[in-house]
């Protein structure tokens, strides 16, 4: 990760370079080594992997929003910490449901049978401290994510967990035989608890005394109430009981996902421009992930962020660093000013809404909406020019970026470098897909015949009008 720092690399190149080739190694320890390790070690790599992703320089967000999925907003920055949680874990769903391995006996030989109901125990304090070796591990990994998680039954416990002496073997293998093992196989398809005559069709009329205490007992722990709520690990333990493969995976990601705060964070980013409404940050969240460009997605996800610093908080920061705009020196440097009210990069946005406002004949305010814009896109631009027209705001959006402390670089020879740029990646996007030639060819011509039209008019560069020759003979369109 050391010579990461002469290298030209984005944040999310070096984010999925640190996933290829350093993660997985680690993982496989990981897996193979069944040993407690100090969660002070786990703080160490984890700012170990953060040094190498931002450049040595402290990250500007929470650790929430770093270790969130891409496909959520957050950086996705692996967790080491969780990756073992995650792996630990999956060895106690393991044990519920492979009870007879060699390594489940001898760990149940070792431990006297404590803990032998992995997941499903019902006194996680008890057996945390009378449990040795990596089972004690596991079990208080466990007991961190109980409450949130299985706060006391899932769909797929065992009947014969829900009763803390479960000393009637024999019972339990009988329900067993007629396929009742777990809880999910006490109701029907629509989620109504069995009949007590049906139950007792399956097992025999002897079991009444029997089936009577098993339904007491269900009313007691209020478990068809239970039934009805929404589990967290209940689709994790449905693909357990098909396969044993990409469990730790799903845990992974069910330790990292928070949906809900990420969307709190954001709103709260943005309280001072304006209220952000739920739905509009939700739509930002799912549209940014389809930009098929590093450069562009991440420029649009540090916006939505906040990543840029302005003057204001850096002068908060630094005592003594003037507040004022870099630009104008005239007002405070907040995030709008820097971005769209100062007069100088007013009028640059001028220039490139004259640009869209002719090529799409929409009027358009310089505000937080025409940023939003440029991620949603505008419902006034016609359905098959929403790409450019977004492209057209992104590619503004980066060039303030560029000279975000020198306004000598805002020129529009630069935007029009980063529109091509954009365009040509969304065409080669279209090339590779699955299609003919000769309809790949079609869409693209249809998709982009706006664009084309205009760079012919000689509204482009020299060198962007000669490119794009090439590219359509290429094509032959």
């Amino acid at each position: 990760m050391r010579s990461w720092k002469n290298k030209n690399l984005s944040i999310l190149s070096r984010i999925r370079a640190t996933k290829m080739f350093l993660v997985p190694k680690l993982l496989y320890l990981f897996q193979v080594i069944a040993l407690p390790i100090r969660r002070k070690w786990f703080k160490t790599w984890n700012k170990i992997f953060k040094n190498g992703i931002f450049g040595s320089k402290r990250a500007r967000t929470p650790d929430t929003v770093n270790y969130s999925p891409q496909e959520e907003r957050g950086w996705g920055i692996p967790n080491l910490e969780f990756y073992y949680d995650a792996f630990q874990l999956k060895y106690l769903i393991d044990i519920g449901y492979n009870d007879r391995s060699k390594w489940v006996r001898l760990e149940n030989e070792i431990n006297n049978g404590i803990g032998r109901e992995g997941i499903f125990n019902r006194n996680m304090q008890m057996a945390c401290k009378k449990t040795i070796g990596p089972r004690k591990t596991a079990l208080g990994i466990w007991k961190s994510w109980n409450m949130k998680w299985m706060p006391r039954y899932s769909k797929q416990t065992p009947l014969k967990y829900i009763d803390k002496g479960h000393t009637d073997s024999g019972w339990w293998k009988k329900l067993e035989e007629c396929g009742l093992s777990r809880l999910k196989d006490m109701f029907d398809g629509g989620g109504t608890l069995i009949t007590k005559n049906s139950l007792l069709e399956k097992v025999g009329k002897q079991y009444w005394l029997k089936v009577l205490g098993l339904y007491n007992l269900m009313k007691s722990e209020r478990i068809e109430e239970m039934m009805r709520s929404k589990i967290k690990i209940d689709d994790i333990l449905n693909k357990r009981q098909v396969t044993e493969k990409g469990i730790a995976g799903l845990i992974y990601k069910l330790m990292i996902r928070d949906k809900e705060k990420m969307i709190r964070i954001i709103q709260n980013k943005w309280e001072q421009e304006g209220p952000l409404h739920q739905i509009t940050a939700q739509e930002i969240m799912k549209s940014i992930h389809k930009i098929k460009m590093d450069k562009y997605r991440e420029l649009s996800r540090k916006f939505l962020l906040k990543w840029y610093r302005t003057p204001a908080q850096l002068a908060y920061i630094v005592k003594g660093m003037c507040p004022k705009c870099w630009h104008c020196s005239q007002e405070i440097g907040v995030f709008a000013h820097m971005w769209w009210k100062c007069k100088f990069v007013k009028e640059y946005w001028q220039k490139i809404i004259m640009v869209i406002s002719n090529l799409f004949q929409v009027n358009i305010e310089i505000n937080l909406d025409m940023f939003i814009s440029g991620i949603l896109g505008n419902s006034k631009v016609e359905r098959n020019e929403q790409d450019l027209y977004k492209i057209m705001i992104l590619a503004g959006m980066s060039v303030i970026a560029f000279g975000w402390k020198e306004k000598d670089k805002w020129t529009m020879e630069k935007w029009n470098d980063y529109v091509f740029e954009h365009v040509q990646s969304e065409i080669f996007a279209q090339i590779v897909a699955d299609d003919t030639w000769e309809n790949k060819c079609q869409k693209i011509s249809t998709k982009w015949s706006c664009y084309r039209k205009w760079i012919e008019k000689g509204e482009a560069n020299p060198n962007i009008q000669i490119r794009m020759n090439r590219l359509c003979t290429w094509l032959k369109i």
